[in-house]
């Protein structure tokens, strides 16, 4: 496995709960948005090509996990947060980047993150989520269907 050796993003609150865990770039990659273009924001605002903002993750860390948000009402899944860095970790070779998940009722995205959702049927078990009118975390290995998925 291939991942960040600086484990920064053990230090986000996110991590805290638990739920954080490493997940495949080539399952991060099915459920990314396929239109992102070669520039973002940086952790300060400013906006730089995602080569620059990778190379700053190289040499200080991760500090924000990856997002992916499941929706229980229309059972999709989407890359939410990462979709610069999933394209770029590929580049470079890595095979796992740290990932939350966020189960919510119905569907929420940010337009800057692309307006893309995937059938999460078939992937996702959604036996075990409990509806609910407030989001919640949960680790992507305690419901995805395929571990294989998530960890090869």
């Amino acid at each position: 496995m291939n991942t960040f050796k600086n484990k920064l993003w053990l230090q986000h609150p996110w991590s805290k709960t638990g739920m954080v865990e490493e997940i495949s770039v080539d399952f991060l990659a099915s459920i990314s948005n396929k239109e992102t273009e070669s520039y973002t924001d940086d952790l300060d605002g400013f906006i730089k090509h995602q080569k620059d903002i990778f190379d700053s993750i190289e040499q200080n860390g991760m500090r924000d996990p990856l997002l992916i948000i499941i929706s229980l009402k229309y059972h999709t899944i989407r890359l939410e947060s990462g979709n610069h860095r999933i394209n770029e970790a590929i580049l470079r070779g890595y095979t796992h980047l740290p990932v939350a998940t966020l189960i919510i009722e119905e569907k929420w995205h940010s337009e800057a993150n692309g307006t893309h959702f995937f059938n999460a049927e078939g992937v996702v078990d959604f036996n075990k989520l409990i509806p609910n009118p407030y989001p919640y975390q949960m680790k992507l290995s305690d419901i995805i269907l395929y571990k294989e998925l998530i960890f090869n």
